[in-house]
């Protein structure tokens, strides 16, 4: 399933400030924001050398602004791992240069690398510190309530990916109520240019008619002297989704392909995968098969690429988490050997996302076993097809999964998890054979292999173990 995210708020006078440095450092930072609003590519490919001039002419209000707009690129085109690495060096930085701000936006960023790899818990404590870093700003800057609004996106996140949508809506609603803080109209407007897209964005899941009247609403905001192609493209497919409910294939195909032509030249994760799938039941239903065929095909695509970026992004956390945890212990047992007195030691949270997660308030959920039953023979046919999708759709029904193996041995690769997958649907030597066009000799290597890489106990046979992870 294509994990949800609201666009952050960004204001056009907080990517190019008037700021007191050098004028020839001011005009490149300044177009380069401006850049970024029409291409985020073009304006990437500029930003470490403007980050390492800023370093070096010691000017860190600059620098700082940089490193966010890069951690910025990378939350708009779902690169997690790259998020999380450059969300670690702007907290860095922050906490270096006694930035509040800043460690709020950084923390505000990593949180959302939690939340799109299905740490909801994680996501929400690091969102608390996030919150607790703006509170100890000082002055009430257009800086920290932008930060303040995209801390209450990023909690919308997380309701809607729980399927708490009223939870979300409210979120959303207090973001636009507070847009009374901005007393310049231009700023006004652009800021609830973006909050009625998100909202829109929110309601094409159940109430298409909310759904078409926010997104109206945000593109009577648009600024068309500096427009946010992001925004445009998400407005574009939700007007896709509502011509597509109205059964006006014209107009559905004729926005999902704006929306397309957007996200394929500015590299815009939003709504990609259901771009793609909107695209290939619209073909469909007007006798374009091939059309269909090749979206189709794109969304397999994408949904590889989603969870192999994912599993790279897992791997990096839990690196780091297993790093720093071991840091944590060398220095407790040197204390210990000092013989000082600790008052409190903080808890390794740093490994919450190991719980069991919890279940969100839907009634009557399914059961793994109740939802492998009904998908069991879809899963086998994938299988045959060596289909992308197969791993999405198990993962929909073992959530866990992954991160549990991950948890015992970082180094595993997604193929060795997708055979792990094939043994957890206690699928035999035999079949996994015929289902992979592979021979038995192969698949009993492979089972040892990952017997030997996840140190299973010989006394335990294999199927039990997957059975009970």
């Amino acid at each position: 399933m294509e994990k949800h995210k609201f666009i952050f708020i960004i204001a056009l006078s907080l990517l190019f400030p008037f700021l007191s440095y050098s004028q020839s450092l001011e005009e490149k930072v300044r177009d380069n924001g401006i850049l970024f609003q029409k291409n985020m590519d073009s304006a990437y490919y500029e930003l470490p050398l403007l980050i390492e001039q800023a370093n070096q002419e010691k000017k860190t209000a600059t620098e700082l602004l940089l490193l966010d707009r890069q951690c910025h690129y990378f939350y708009n085109i779902a690169d997690l791992e790259k998020l999380i690495t450059s969300a670690k060096i702007l907290e860095q930085k922050a906490t270096e240069y006694q930035n509040t701000e800043y460690q709020s936006a950084a923390n505000l960023y990593i949180s959302e690398s939690y939340s799109m790899n299905d740490m909801p818990e994680k996501a929400l404590e690091t969102l608390n510190k996030a919150e607790s870093f703006i509170k100890e700003t000082a002055l009430q800057s257009n800086r920290t309530f932008y930060i303040q609004s995209n801390i209450l996106l990023s909690q919308a996140n997380i309701y809607y990916d729980n399927k708490e949508y009223n939870k979300a809506i409210a979120k959303i609603k207090r973001v636009i109520n507070s847009g009374e803080f901005l007393k310049d109209s231009t700023m006004y407007n652009q800021f609830q240019y973006v909050n009625y897209s998100n909202l829109a964005n929110l309601y094409i899941k159940f109430n298409i008619d909310s759904a078409e009247y926010y997104v109206q609403k945000s593109i009577a905001l648009e600024d068309t002297e500096y427009p946010q192609i992001n925004i445009n493209g998400a407005n574009f497919f939700i007007l896709g989704k509502v011509y597509e409910h109205q059964n006006n294939t014209h107009l559905a195909l004729t926005n999902y392909l704006k929306a397309y032509k957007i996200i394929s030249k500015y590299r815009d994760a939003l709504n990609k995968g259901e771009l793609y799938k909107g695209l290939s039941k619209v073909y469909a239903e007007i006798g374009k098969q091939d059309s269909a065929a090749y979206f189709n095909q794109k969304l397999k695509e994408y949904e590889h690429d989603a969870l192999e970026n994912k599993y790279n992004s897992l791997k990096k956390i839990i690196k780091e988490e297993s790093s720093e945890e071991e840091n944590n212990q060398t220095s407790f047992t040197i204390i210990l050997i000092s013989a000082i007195t600790i008052i409190a030691i903080v808890s390794i949270g740093m490994f919450y996302y190991f719980k069991k997660r919890k279940t969100g308030t839907i009634t009557n959920p399914e059961t793994s076993q109740e939802k492998l039953n009904k998908n069991f023979d879809l899963l086998i046919e994938l299988i045959k097809k060596d289909d992308p999708a197969f791993l999405t759709t198990f993962e929909e029904i073992f959530p866990n999964f992954r991160k549990n193996l991950l948890n015992i041995n970082p180094e595993l690769n997604i193929s060795e998890i997708t055979f792990c997958a094939l043994l957890k649907l206690n699928l035999s030597t035999k079949k996994i054979a015929q289902y992979t066009f592979i021979e038995t000799r192969t698949v009993q290597n492979k089972k040892h292999r990952i017997r030997k890489k996840l140190n299973i106990p010989k006394e335990i046979d294999t199927y039990n173990w997957f059975s009970s992870i």
